[in-house]
């Protein structure tokens, strides 16, 4: 196993202004790092669910975090 630096682990974490989870109707979710906010201002609306390709909104959100 090998060990990294203290200064390389922290490359792996990003501190990000909240969360939003999507929930599809099959039963995976879809985690948008970001505010609300944030994604309507870059336009992106539409979010493809990895189980079965279904077009997801910001109208399937089931949980927002802000400051995460």
């Amino acid at each position: 196993m090998q060990r990294y630096p203290e200064a390389r682990r922290a490359e792996r974490f990003v501190s990000c202004s909240g969360r939003i989870v999507l929930e599809c109707r099959c039963g995976e979710v879809v985690v948008l790092l970001g505010l609300r906010a944030d994604w309507y201002s870059e336009g992106n609306m539409l979010f493809d669910c990895s189980g079965c390709g279904e077009n997801l909104t910001l109208a399937n959100s089931v949980y927002e975090e802000a400051g995460v």
